[in-house]
């Protein structure tokens, strides 16, 4: 399914803030508008959260659990940003990467319909790193999604497969060199599970631990780690899962990823950067269906999900210092702004949903269950699935709310009449199709402390960094720049952050032909798109 909107902008339905309103106090805007000149504009850094959500970053900022985040809000504007729904990571960054909707970006979906995750040239328009490179200006771009094949760059672009093996995977070429060996001595040394999150580390057995800490497992793709089928506890992940998916990525972003981003900002001092992190949004799909009603789901370990969930933002707010203090070490970024993003909230207390069929043969006993249980309202609709992952499958959804013991009674009997499941969702399967605004806090710079951000979403990003950088926006991108209110330094007038505008940028690129390129690592790639419950 294609995402649908309501005109100018496809799939994006305006709102206000919620939570933000909380933390940010309303201060008017400032009577005039300008743009800065691109020469006196100060460098701009994206930091992109997967799935960071004022629900769960709001009362941990409330708490000092988030002092990074929670002071970059206090230094600049901050708010909810509205998105694309069906809420898919592909779709929503390459338009906030383009400024253009999806039926113009032609990035729509996970993978083709021949099963090929879809690639860079399926793009079939310019994105920031095209605009700013045809203007000679440096960009820095590190695993932003549907960036492989690498293109051509003014700069370097590392692209969402630089951790893979492969071609292609960065621009220039020869930074293969720079980047191939930090990624054997991190396999090589073994991986340090990440401060903060050794309580799910605890999960596998000790000589699981222990070979995944010495670096014996190979990364996401690795299929040696075995399944841990428990539908009576519905823990709502397995060992493969936290092992070698989500701990991995975490101590990779820590210990590759973000001092290779630094280094390489040093070496190419871009005007634009940006650097993208999933592990947020993998810990509330692994973690999210496990938790309701503050019940410990892992006992032995004395973690709820939405604990491992809260220990993950911790973990990346301390990453988001590191990444602030780093960039600001940095000759000529001293004053960089920083805009922290997020494709998409979540909502941890909506519907659980589970895949199933009824046994071959006589299916009279698992039928008479699923009656009781409706009858019961411990099941709230039983269908036949809609979405692409949910082909040739029964949906089980569950209400809002009730103990996961109940859930967990429910799948027990079915399991016992001879149901099958599918082999994802030996948990309570969480999802997001429909997942509520995300995150955007735009600070440093010229940009005033304390702002809030309304009816901002993620057609105006583009824009908005545009703008920052002292370029046009340009009329056919579906949003506009965000209306900042911005100093001219100290003692300065206040005014409003308001560019020149263009036309168009361009509506077309030669590579964008709409035909994704296969790889060695699709398998492995549509693995990692079946955990998280995207993909069949």
């Amino acid at each position: 399914m294609a995402p649908t909107a309501e005109p100018p902008c496809p799939g994006i339905a305006r709102g206000t803030l919620i939570i933000v309103l909380l933390l940010l106090h309303a201060i008017s805007c400032g009577p005039t508008g300008q743009s800065a000149s691109v020469e006196n504009a100060p460098p701009v850094v994206v930091v992109a959260l997967d799935g960071l959500s004022w629900q769960v970053a709001a009362p941990l900022m409330d708490e000092d659990g988030m002092p990074a985040l929670t002071a970059l809000v206090r230094d600049g504007a901050a708010g909810q940003l509205e998105t694309i729904r069906p809420t898919w990571t592909p779709v929503i960054f390459t338009t906030m990467a383009t400024g253009q909707p999806p039926e113009r970006h032609g990035v729509n979906t996970f993978v083709s319909e021949e099963g090929i995750p879809l690639t860079s040239n399926v793009r079939r328009v310019p994105a920031l790193w095209n605009i700013l490179g045809d203007r000679g200006l440096p960009t820095l771009f590190f695993g932003w999604p549907v960036t492989w094949p690498a293109e051509p760059v003014t700069g370097e672009m590392i692209s969402d497969r630089w951790h893979k093996s492969g071609e292609r995977q960065v621009f220039p070429a020869e930074l293969a060199d720079v980047v191939a060996p930090r990624l054997e001595t991190f396999r090589n040394a073994g991986v340090a599970v990440p401060a903060g999150l050794e309580r799910l580390a605890g999960l596998a057995s000790p000589d699981r631990v222990s070979r995944w800490l010495h670096g014996s497992f190979e990364g996401p793709g690795d299929t040696t780690a075995e399944r841990t089928v428990q539908p009576d506890r519905l823990v709502g992940l397995t060992r493969k899962k936290v092992e070698t998916g989500f701990l991995w990525n975490v101590a990779l972003d820590s210990d590759v990823k973000l001092p290779l981003f630094l280094q390489r900002l040093r070496a190419v001092r871009p005007r634009l950067s940006a650097v993208y992190f999933n592990a947020t949004d993998m810990a509330q799909h692994f973690f999210g269906g496990a938790d309701r009603l503050g019940e410990r789901c892992l006992p032995e370990r004395n973690l709820s999900g939405r604990e491992a969930i809260d220990e993950t933002y911790r973990v990346y707010d301390r990453l988001l210092g590191r990444l602030v203090a780093g960039v600001r070490g940095v000759e000529g970024y001293e004053d960089a702004v920083f805009v922290v993003l997020s494709d998409h909230g979540i909502d941890l207390a909506s519907p659980r949903r589970v895949r199933w069929n009824p046994p071959a043969g006589d299916s009279t006993k698992a039928r008479r269950i699923i009656q009781r249980l409706l009858a019961e309202g411990v099941v709230e609709t039983v269908e036949t699935g809609s979405r692409p992952v949910d082909q040739g499958w029964q949906v089980i959804r569950f209400p809002d709310g009730g103990p996961m013991s109940v859930r967990s009674r429910a799948l027990n009997l079915l399991d016992q009449a001879g149901c099958t499941f599918h082999p994802d969702d030996t948990f309570i399967y969480f999802v997001h199709d429909e997942a509520p605004p995300g995150v955007v806090v735009i600070s440093g710079g010229t940009v005033r402390p304390g702002r809030r951000l309304e009816d901002m979403s993620v057609n105006d990003v583009a824009p908005t960094l545009l703008a920052l950088l002292g370029l046009p926006a340009a009329r056919d991108m579906c949003g506009a720049p965000a209306p900042l209110e911005l100093s001219a330094g100290s003692g300065g007038p206040e005014r409003t952050l308001s560019p020149k505008w263009i036309d168009s940028y361009g509506t077309t690129l030669p590579a964008g032909n709409g035909e994704a390129i296969s790889s060695p690592e699709d398998a492995e790639i549509r693995g990692e798109l079946r955990a998280l419950g995207y993909i069949e």
